[in-house]
């Protein structure tokens, strides 16, 4: 997003002395109507560096110091042969199976750098990516997610780069 400027059509005021001009006025309307498009009726902040955004609320002094909470996505994803894993609003994705599956597939990442941390929140099973040209991880079979364990994947435009396997 670009940030909208002002151009100002007159010069300096002076109390009493320059009169507004139409002009002016008309770039003053548009600079408002322009800047208006700017805020966004889902983000707000206090003033003090909390910044609520999508309902998740960051407070630099308190989770930016080397640490940030992620919002829980909610049910797992149950996993079975040949499961496509979707992508939820936030970063972290939950899936459970009931004994290890293989053949799993990735949603494609929507954009460069998007980064995911896929928890295997199974008692029962681990889970194996499908070949890379299926499943959009770029080390296909040689991805597992381990009971318990989590990956870190990085979406680089055209595949996910996982951290070693767990």
């Amino acid at each position: 997003m670009t940030l909208t400027t002002y151009t100002d059509g007159s010069g300096a005021y002076v109390n009493g002395v320059t009169p507004l001009s139409a002009a002016n006025m008309n770039n003053i309307r548009s600079f408002l109507i322009a800047a208006g498009a700017m805020w966004d009726s889902n983000a707000s902040w206090n003033g003090s560096g909390v910044l609520t955004s999508s309902g998740q609320t960051v407070n630099g002094a308190a989770t930016l110091n080397g640490m940030l909470a992620l919002k829980d996505p909610g049910t797992a994803q149950t996993l079975s042969n040949g499961s496509t894993i979707t992508l939820p609003a936030g970063p972290w994705i939950k899936v459970t199976c009931a004994a290890a599956v293989t053949g799993i597939i990735m949603t494609v990442g929507t954009v460069a750098g998007q980064t995911v941390f896929l928890c295997n929140e199974s008692t029962a099973g681990s889970l194996t990516f499908a070949t890379g040209a299926t499943s959009h991880v770029t080390q296909g079979t040689n991805v597992a997610c381990n009971v318990g364990r989590m990956l870190v994947m990085i979406w680089d435009g055209t595949g996910w780069i996982a951290s070693a396997s767990a």
